[in-house]
């Protein structure tokens, strides 16, 4: 049933549907299938023992219904959080080994660079090239005009190029 709903969302976008007509898109293909969804968790609830863990996903899933269905009520969210997840996956990875940053301050460093990182993958940079050039910039660089070197502002300002580390000599 589950796939049904990612179907709506994988013909929409092999459709080019745009983000104006998305919202009635969903509405039209996926409401209806969110409704068969809904009678079937309803009617299996009554089938499986409440903490079994089958009873326990259909509770879940019956308790976080509205949130289930939110992405049908405004076109720009998406079915699933699959992209932010993906996106802290490498934080998470991590978690261990940057458990002991040092202090409050590092931890702060850390997670500011690390965010720095993200966006620079977001938009498509070579996060050590934009490192070495951010980094060579610094000393020179007039403090107001830092915001220059954000990722998203340092390849703007780069004319749309996606920029690539040089190779290792």
């Amino acid at each position: 049933m589950l796939s049904g709903l990612y179907a709506v969302e994988s013909r929409a976008k092999r459709l080019g549907v745009s983000e104006e007509r998305l919202l009635a898109w969903r509405q039209r293909f996926s409401r209806r299938r969110l409704a068969r969804l809904r009678k079937y968790l309803d009617d299996l609830s009554v089938q499986v023992l409440p903490r079994s863990p089958m009873g326990k996903a259909i509770s879940y899933t019956l308790r976080n219904w509205k949130a289930l269905n939110r992405y049908t009520e405004a076109a720009w969210l998406n079915i699933d959080n699959n992209h932010s997840e993906r996106q802290i996956k490498q934080l998470v990875m991590g978690r261990k080994a940057w458990l002991f940053a040092g202090s409050e301050n590092g931890a702060r460093n850390t997670a500011i660079l690390l965010s720095l990182i993200v966006s620079c993958k977001l938009h498509g940079i070579d996060p050590f090239a934009w490192l070495k050039d951010v980094l060579s910039r610094i000393p020179t660089h007039p403090t107001d005009r830092i915001g220059e070197l954000i990722p998203r502002e340092w390849k703007d300002r780069l004319g749309g190029q996606t920029v690539a580390a040089a190779p290792a000599g």
